[in-house]
């Protein structure tokens, strides 16, 4: 990947995830374990977003400590409905986010299922973070936060 292309951020809040979601869900370490079983993992996105058919470089926001901790891969970015067609990629899937595609919790009750979905390939952490400030939004804006999905941003590496 190179300086300035399309990439993501995202946030992960280990340890408080939100009511009814398994803590795992918002944990980068139990996904890099998932993915190294796996090959890749699913991280699920619930504002619907554009899809991006080709490999970019992703960030993971750590919100209780204000700092992007993680790179990644992402293979592909897309949603719901495309990956409910695609049966063979469900193996990506961490059981705990089956919940995110179906739209059930365990207990049977029914929830809105997440619109978006990022596979990814590898996840390294960082030698050094960076600052939320550090990132620039594709129109060159700073971000400021990152909430609820993935913001697009200017590759910075």
């Amino acid at each position: 990947m190179r300086k300035g292309r399309i990439a993501i951020v995202w946030p992960a809040n280990p340890g408080n995830a939100g009511p009814d979601m398994p803590l795992e869900e918002a944990d980068v370490e139990a996904n890099i374990r998932e993915l190294e079983k796996r090959g890749a993992v699913y991280w699920d996105s619930f504002p619907a977003r554009n899809e991006i058919d080709y490999p970019i470089n992703g960030y993971i926001y750590i919100a209780g400590k204000g700092q992007v901790e993680y790179k990644c891969r992402v293979e592909h970015v897309i949603n719901l409905n495309r990956l409910r067609e695609m049966s063979v990629e469900h193996k990506f899937i961490p059981k705990f986010r089956d919940q995110c595609l179906d739209g059930k919790f365990e207990d049977g009750r029914e929830h809105e299922p997440s619109n978006t979905w990022i596979k990814i390939s590898q996840i390294n952490r960082l030698e050094t973070p960076l600052k939320l400030g550090e990132l620039r939004k594709l129109n060159g804006e700073q971000v400021e936060r990152v909430q609820g999905g993935f913001v697009y941003i200017r590759d910075p590496f």
